[in-house]
């Protein structure tokens, strides 16, 4: 179901084969305004997530303005945008392979996602 990136390469080597392959996915546009200012590859789980970290389904690519702006959202509102970005199926998938249960949200935030 998952991509890993460079088994058998050095963290470093695994964190920029990694950024790469996402940034290649993405044609190195935002996915949210499509802009290639400043874009680059934004984990969905954090870094610190081992089992996550070099998963390619776990990134995506935002702008400058974007990345800052994803990440002084709240957890679920965090959640909700990655939703919309990946998928709920593929947010359920992610959390589940790093062991986190994923925020609580409403059968109509459900169904809008």
């Amino acid at each position: 179901m998952f991509t890993i990136i460079g088994e058998g390469l050095t963290k470093e080597e695994r964190d920029r084969e990694w950024s790469l392959q996402v940034h290649n996915n993405y044609n190195g546009r935002c996915a949210i305004c499509s802009s290639t200012w400043g874009a680059g590859s934004h984990h969905i789980i954090g870094r610190k997530d081992l089992s996550t970290r070099w998963v390619l389904e776990n990134g995506v690519v935002l702008c400058t303005k974007h990345h800052s702006w994803v990440h002084e959202r709240v957890l679920t509102e965090m959640y909700k945008i990655h939703c919309v970005l990946v998928g709920i199926l593929m947010m359920e998938a992610l959390h589940e392979k790093a062991g986190m249960l994923p925020p609580e949200l409403s059968e109509k935030e459900k169904f809008i996602l």
